[in-house]
């Protein structure tokens, strides 16, 4: 295996944390380290290069020869360093970019507030702004809001519902590509709290009044339509509405055909959701706030959506 000019390259891409205090001058760089003795360290496009050398032993002139166990040993130390070097950065961006609102909840001791706070879920490490709710010592990551009907939900694309829209200090939809990444990430529950309409009357309003729970909350991907995977129901009882959803895909205008959606104020306009039931309740459905936007035909016109003022929908990660 006489082959002129054979040379033996390895690329290492070296990463190094640097904590106040630490020594990062060039004599603890890789290139001195002593398992790289007989390498030369040349840079090539930004990376990292080293270059065996005659002297390593392997190697006879142009010849390659197999090297000894302490070389290779050697060589395999200074990779291992290199991986070291790689996780303690993992660990360090872990540490300065919480996934969710939980994260910045345990980071602060507990002392957070409600609010609008930036999150880097762990599948794109890409910064995302949400809206944390704080409530009973625990910090909820909230993907939707109504609250006034002041955005519209039914004239929205895939395309919208999949990136998101409307007003964090509002009503809004966090985005389905978002709510996947979140819930990619950990075991999540869902929250649901549905609050009467200060509208209400006991002849429209008679439904309860609490909040929806699950054990588990999990959205898959675009590629499968967002199909919705849901656990146990742990919410007020009587109140488990969406358990007919469960493993349906997502869909942006759902129940718009038939005669009942144009004698129905609920099924009215509806927005999307995870839908396979169109009689059972619709986050994203059509908000009822006055006289002239129900269909005529429409003989119950509870305010909100059914009679609820208030739905918020938030996540939270299980310890």
């Amino acid at each position: 295996m006489a082959t002129k000019g054979w040379v033996f390259v390895l690329f290492v891409i070296a990463t190094e944390v640097a904590s106040p205090g630490t020594n990062t001058s060039p004599s603890d760089s890789p290139a001195e380290h002593a398992c790289t003795h007989g390498l030369r360290h040349a840079d090539d496009d930004g990376h990292g290069t080293f270059i065996f050398s005659d002297a390593l032993s392997g190697f006879a002139g142009h010849h390659w020869i197999p090297p000894s166990r302490a070389s290779m040993e050697c060589l395999q130390l200074s990779m291992d360093q290199q991986k070291i070097s790689l996780s303690a950065v993992g660990a360090l961006v872990d540490n300065i970019t919480p996934k969710d609102c939980g994260e910045i909840y345990r980071d602060s001791k507990s002392r957070m507030d409600s609010g609008i706070y930036t999150i880097y879920p762990r599948s794109s490490f890409v910064p995302l702004r949400v809206f944390c709710r704080v409530e009973a010592g625990r910090a909820w990551t909230v993907i939707q809001r109504r609250q006034d009907g002041s955005v519209d939900f039914y004239s929205r694309t895939w395309e919208d519902y999949s990136r998101g829209f409307g007003n964090l200090t509002g009503e809004f939809w966090l985005g389905n590509d978002n709510i996947h990444l979140l819930t990619n990430q950990g075991r999540y529950r869902l929250n649901a709290g549905l609050e009467k309409s200060e509208y209400c009357t006991e002849r429209l309003c008679r439904m309860p009044e609490g909040y929806l729970q699950y054990d588990r909350f999990f959205v898959e991907n675009a590629q499968a339509k967002y199909r919705l995977q849901l656990g146990s129901y742990t919410g007020t009882p009587g109140m488990n509405y969406l358990s007919n959803q469960d493993n349906g895909i997502f869909r942006s205008n759902p129940c718009i055909q038939g005669a009942w959606s144009k004698s129905s104020c609920y099924l009215y306009k509806m927005g999307g959701f995870w839908i396979r039931q169109c009689d059972t309740l619709n986050p994203n459905g059509f908000y009822y706030y006055n006289g002239t936007d129900c269909p005529k035909q429409s003989k119950r016109k509870s305010p909100g959506i059914v009679g609820y003022g208030f739905i918020e929908m938030r996540i939270s990660e299980l310890e």
